[in-house]
């Protein structure tokens, strides 16, 4: 058996480090003696996190006897026989300066590697490095490069860690989790200045844990998650993401820019995140929810300022939860989710959309531009949301409702919409300012009141279906108010309205809508002709919807007949078609025997009907008389006097009637056939 290793002693390395390195300095002397016990070298008067001397932003007034050289820490990872002394613990040093440049680029560490409080006076670099573990945390930094390192562990940049340079992640892979919590990183963008703007770049990441940017993280400059992969969630809460859109100052606006991001769990931009700049997630995959609860997003649009305008921007969006933008969001910019899946909710729900039209503004005037979303829930602008812009929902697919109660909105478009629940339009704040467009939409039902309908040339219906009416007006009378608001006159949505009240077994409401469609159709005819005729056949028939109509008319012809003939009758105007009758009647005052009696009443309506025969109209006639030769001698205008008065005389007031009745009787008769076969009614 073989015998146990003898105890490496305790200064071992620390005469090591002496051949090398002397003189060392107090801090090196101590990490050198607690590396290989897996103790934390304690560089400053104590380990208390709140004692002001072990703060980093102050390591200016710590003295050399509190420096440790990056090359020594490079010679503790990279030498043979120096790493081999250093316990499975790692490395850890706590309120110390590293002076140099700290490289440790393609370096396979084989302990974790832990620098508490530290101040680094140079960059570091552990680009494609391989550490079990990197702890950060407390630490100033200036620029941190790491693109495609390797941590079996995870990577902490948190607790007061800072870094007044870029911190570089890309390809980066952590087996653990990305723990940013109350870190600062500056890097604002100026002008002008090279390496200015990108505050962290993590762009393919590898990430098997969550990535925590929250309570209290805080970056200056653009923070970079493009095609990130997280196997946990983003959590971002009551952080602040800064980095404003500036005039002609290229690469500021975006905020947070986390692209065709793959997270399997949530993303969080709750409780207290605000972002001062464009927040963009176009393109990406989210296993859980999409949470911005209480989350402040700020990118207002800006006159001749490139990269204003977009506060929240996540087009092709999946999410196989819900979308949360509710209870105190707000957002200052348009928020864009355009061809987005979600598996669940969209919540607006006490949202606030603020991005009014401004003259000269591109990227203004749209607050939700939601355009060909799929929406496995319901839709909820609702309780409070409020949006100072467009509302764009035009080709969306919806599961469930589109719920608009309480909401306060400049206009909301959903034109194609397919909604397949309810469609919620009441208690609606604003109500004289908001426009709704339903054109080509669909519901299953719509649930409103006549309070919330817009204001008239504010509401398109055209071509809207709509499966029934749930709640709300009800009755074609104050539907017909509803219909009456859209601006220009289009008969689609009559014509569903009636379809609808049919289904719902309301017969007489159908026949109101349909009327008043065909009035309004008949109004708009083109030329003075064809809107003259929209008297009679509405006075006369109801346009086909109401030919019944037409009995009133004859009633009134025959009886105006009925007094018109018995009177001319009795004054001898009308006499026996027969000549020898003719004669005979008027010697005696009464026809011959083989001549018919005369009924006035049979023969009005003999004479209102032109296909029927009641052998009245064969037998009588009005007189008509002769006038008589012109007297000689008289002017041609005296002439023509003398005979058009006689012509237009008081006994020829049969023959003028019988002549309007005749012609009367065919034109009534005609539209009493066309509105019961529905010739001229627009099914």
């Amino acid at each position: 058996m073989a015998a146990p290793p003898s105890p490496v002693p305790d200064d071992e390395l620390l005469k090591m480090a002496e051949g090398k390195f002397a003189p060392l300095s107090n801090a090196e002397v101590k990490l050198l003696r607690a590396a290989p016990k897996g103790e934390v070298a304690v560089c400053g008067p104590n380990i208390d996190e709140d004692d002001p001397a072990n703060d980093p932003s102050k390591a200016d007034q710590w003295g050399p006897e509190r420096t440790i050289r990056a090359e020594m820490l490079r010679w503790l990872c990279v030498d043979r026989h120096a790493r081999e002394l250093v316990d499975p613990k790692g490395i850890r040093v706590d309120a110390a300066k590293i002076s140099g440049t700290l490289d440790l680029s393609f370096v396979a560490v084989p302990f974790p590697l832990g620098l508490f409080r530290c101040r680094l006076l140079e960059d570091a670099n552990l680009m494609h490095a391989e550490i079990p573990a990197l702890n950060l945390s407390g630490s100033r930094v200036r620029r941190l490069a790491a693109d495609s390192a390797r941590l079996k562990g995870g990577l902490f940049l948190r607790d007061g860690f800072h870094a007044e340079g870029e911190v570089q992640l890309l390809g980066a892979e952590i087996g653990g989790d990305l723990s940013c919590v109350r870190g600062t990183f500056k890097n604002p963008e100026q002008k002008d200045v090279p390496g200015s703007g990108k505050a962290l770049s993590a762009d393919g990441i590898k990430v098997t844990g969550s990535v925590f940017l929250r309570n209290g993280f805080s970056s200056e400059g653009e923070v970079r998650l493009l095609g990130a992969e997280i196997g946990g969630s983003l959590e971002c809460d009551g952080s602040t993401f800064k980095n404003p859109a500036q005039k002609d100052v290229p690469g500021s606006g975006k905020a947070l820019f986390a692209d065709r991001i793959k997270v399997t769990g949530s993303v969080f931009l709750r409780n207290g995140f605000i972002s001062d700049g464009e927040v963009r997630l176009l393109g990406a995959e989210i296993g859980g929810n999409l949470d911005c609860e209480r989350g402040m997003f700020k990118n207002p649009a800006q006159k001749e300022v490139k990269g204003s305008g977009d506060a929240l921007s996540a087009d092709g969006m999946k999410v196989k939860g819900s979308v949360f933008l509710r209870n105190g969001f707000s957002a200052e910019g348009e928020v864009r989710l355009l061809g987005a899946e979600i598996g669940g909710n969209l919540d607006c729900v006490h949202g606030t959309f603020h991005n009014p039209a401004q003259k000269e503004v591109p990227g203004s005037g749209k607050a939700l531009i939601a355009d060909r979303i799929k929406v496995t829930g319901g839709v909820f602008l609702s309780d409070g949301f409020s949006a100072e812009g467009e509302v764009r929902l035009p080709g969306t697919e919806i599961g469930g409702d589109l719920a608009c109660r309480g909401g306060g909105f400049t206009r909301i478009t959903a034109q194609t919409a397919v909604i397949k629940g309810k469609l919620i339009w009441d208690s609606i704040v604003n109500t004289k300012n908001a426009e709704l467009d339903l054109r080509n939409a669909t519901a299953d039902s719509i649930l409103d009141d006549e309070a919330s309908w817009p204001a008239e040339g504010k509401l398109f219906l055209t071509g809207f279906v709509y499966g029934r009416i749930s709640q709300g007006p009800g009755t074609a009378e104050e539907r017909l108010k509803w219909l009456a608001r859209q601006v220009p006159f289009h008969p689609q949505p009559y014509r569903q309205l009636a379809k609808v009240l049919r289904e719902n077994g309301d017969d007489a409401g159908p026949r109101e809508v349909l009327y008043e469609m065909e009035d309004r159709i008949w109004k708009g005819k083109p030329g003075h002709l064809l809107r003259l005729l929209r008297w009679p056949l509405k006075g006369l028939i109801g346009y086909g919807r109401r030919p019944w109509r037409v009995m009133y008319s004859l009633a009134v012809l025959i009886v105006c007949g009925w007094l018109v003939y018995d009177r001319g009758y009795q004054a001898g105007a009308i006499t026996p078609r027969d000549r020898d009758a003719h004669e005979y009647f008027q010697k005696h005052s009464r026809p011959p025997d083989y001549v018919p009696e005369f009924f006035p009443l049979v023969y009005s309506v003999e004479n209102s009907f032109p296909l029927v025969k009641l052998w009245q109209a064969d037998a009588w006639q009005p007189a008509a008389l002769t006038p008589t030769p012109a007297v000689a001698g008289k002017s041609t205008f005296w002439r023509m006097f003398r005979w058009m008065a006689q012509y237009f005389h008081w006994s020829r007031m049969p023959l003028w009637f019988l002549w309007f009745q005749i012609l009367a009787g065919w034109i009534v008769t005609t539209l009493f056939v066309t509105g019961f076969t529905g010739i001229i009614r627009h099914d």
